[in-house]
C-alpha cells in the first residue's frame, strides 16, 4: 500500500510539472511588444488581432476580423468580436470554450496586434492607406505621406505654393531621418532606459512639427527599450525556474527508482511464496502489476528531464539570440536610415535653391500662403461621422483623411496686421 501511495504523489508532482512545462512554452510562443489604444477601444473588421489561452494553444491565432465581425478560431469556430472592447472579447471567447463545454474558467488573452489603417487623399504627395500606430495624429499622417502635394489655385501661385511646400516636407523628412537615427544610435547603445515617463532628451531638430516628431522617436525608443530588458528579464527567470525544475526532476527519478527496486524485490518475494504454496497467483500478478505502473512513471520522469533540459538549452539561446539580432537589425537599420539622410540633404539643397527663386520673398513677407482644409469621414460603431480637424487631431483606425490645400485669401493678411 504504501508503495501504490508513493505512485500517486509521484503522479500528482508530474502532473504540476507538465503544467508547468506548458506555462513556459506558452511565455516562449508569446509575440513582440505591441502598442495598445485605450481599453474601451472597440474592434472591427480588419484589425488584425492575437488570441491565446492559457493551456490550449492549440487554440491560439492570429488574423484579421472578417468583413462581418467575425474572428476564427481552431476547434471553436467563428466568434463575434467587431464592436467588442478587449474585455468584452476575452469574455466572449470564454464564455464560447463553456459553451463548447472545452474548458471552464478559460484564462483568454487578446491584444491588437495592428490596427485597420488610415486612409490618406487630396493634396499630399503620396495619398494612399498607411499603417495605423496609436497616438498617431494628422500632422503625422501628412508626414507619412510625403507632405503636401500640388494645391488648386491659379498656375503662378501653385508654382510658389508648390516650391513651399517642397522645402517644409523634405525638411520634414530630413527631420524625421535625424530622429530616429538619434533613436537607433541611443538603442545601440542600451540608452533607451534613461526615459522618464514618456520624454527623452535627444538632440532635435526645429520646429513644431520636428519636436513632434522627435518625442514620437523618444517614446518609441523607451517603449522598444523596456520590451527588450522585459523580455531578456523573462528568459532568464523561465531559465532559473527551468534549473528547479531539473533538480525537482531529478529527485523525483531517484525516488521512482528505488521504487521500482523494492518493488522487483516484492515481486521475487511473491514468487517465492507461490512456488511454496504460501500465497496465490492473484497476489503475483497485482504485484507485478503495480511494478509496470512504477516503471512507466520512472519512464515518464526521464522523459520530462529531457524535455525539461531541452528547454534550458533553448533558453539560453534565445537569451543570447534577442541581444544578438537586435543589434544586427539596428546596425542595418541606422545603415539605411543614414543613406536616407544624405538623400534628403541633396534634395533639401535643391528644395532651398527653388525656394530662394523671384517671388518667394513676396510670400514671405506678406504672410500668404496655403490654407489647409481637413476633414475625417470616421465610421463609429456603424454610424458615418464628418469631422473638421486640424493637424494636431489625433486619429482613429480606419479614419479617411481628406487633405484640401488652397491659397489662403490676401484680406487675411491685412486683417492679422490690423
Amino acid at each position: 500500500m504504501k508503495i501504490f501511495a508513493n505512485g500517486r504523489r509521484m503522479h500528482q508532482a508530474s502532473t504540476r510539472v507538465s503544467a508547468t512545462f506548458a506555462l513556459v512554452a506558452a511565455i516562449l510562443g508569446a509575440a513582440g511588444f505591441v502598442c495598445e489604444l485605450r481599453a474601451d477601444y472597440r474592434m472591427a473588421p480588419g484589425d488584425i488581432v492575437e488570441v491565446s489561452v492559457f493551456g490550449k494553444a492549440e487554440l491560439a491565432r492570429r488574423g484579421p476580423i472578417d468583413i462581418d465581425g467575425n474572428f476564427g478560431l481552431p476547434l471553436v469556430g467563428s466568434v463575434t468580436l467587431s464592436g467588442l472592447s478587449l474585455a468584452e472579447a476575452q469574455h466572449a471567447i470564454a464564455a464560447k470554450l463553456l459553451a463548447r463545454n472545452m474548458m471552464q474558467d478559460a484564462s483568454v488573452a487578446i491584444h491588437v496586434s495592428e490596427y485597420r489603417p488610415v486612409f490618406i487623399r487630396g493634396d499630399v504627395a503620396a495619398p494612399k492607406s498607411y499603417p495605423f500606430l496609436p497616438g498617431l495624429t494628422v500632422r503625422h499622417a501628412i508626414a507619412m505621406a510625403g507632405g503636401f502635394g500640388a494645391s488648386t489655385g491659379n498656375e503662378a501661385g501653385d508654382s510658389k505654393i508648390d516650391r513651399r511646400a517642397e522645402y517644409l516636407a523634405t525638411r520634414l523628412e530630413m527631420s524625421a531621418v535625424e530622429a530616429k537615427l538619434n533613436r537607433l544610435r541611443f538603442e545601440l547603445d542600451g540608452k533607451g532606459g534613461e526615459a522618464e515617463a514618456g520624454t527623452l532628451v535627444l538632440p532635435s531638430a526645429h520646429g513644431d512639427i520636428e519636436d513632434s516628431v522627435t518625442k514620437l522617436e523618444a517614446l518609441q525608443l523607451q517603449s522598444r527599450q523596456s520590451h527588450l530588458d522585459a523580455t531578456l528579464r523573462t528568459l532568464k527567470i523561465l531559465s532559473g525556474f527551468t534549473d528547479d525544475q531539473l533538480i525537482a526532476l531529478e529527485q523525483q527519478r531517484k525516488q521512482s527508482e528505488e521504487s521500482v527496486s523494492l518493488q522487483v524485490d516484492e515481486v521475487g518475494k511473491v514468487r517465492t511464496m507461490f512456488g511454496k504454496g504460501l500465497t496465490t497467483s492473484t497476489r503475483v500478478t497485482d504485484e507485478q502489476r503495480a511494478l509496470a505502473v512504477l516503471k512507466t512513471q520512472l519512464l515518464g520522469n526521464i522523459a520530462q528531464s529531457a524535455e525539461a533540459r531541452r528547454l534550458r538549452a533553448e533558453l539560453d539561446r534565445k537569451i543570447t539570440e534577442t541581444s544578438d539580432l537586435r543589434r544586427t537589425e539596428l546596425l542595418s537599420m541606422i545603415q539605411e536610415a543614414t543613406l536616407t539622410r544624405e538623400k534628403l540633404r541633396l534634395r533639401l539643397a535643391a528644395s532651398a535653391r527653388k525656394l530662394a527663386g523671384p517671388g518667394d520673398a513676396g510670400i514671405a513677407q506678406n504672410g500668404a500662403g496655403p490654407a489647409l482644409s481637413i476633414k475625417i469621414f470616421r465610421n463609429d460603431s456603424g454610424s458615418s461621422l464628418h469631422l473638421e480637424a486640424d493637424e494636431d487631431t489625433v486619429l482613429a483606425p480606419g479614419d479617411v483623411v481628406d487633405i484640401r490645400f488652397g491659397l489662403e485669401p490676401a484680406r487675411n493678411s491685412a486683417t492679422k496686421s490690423d
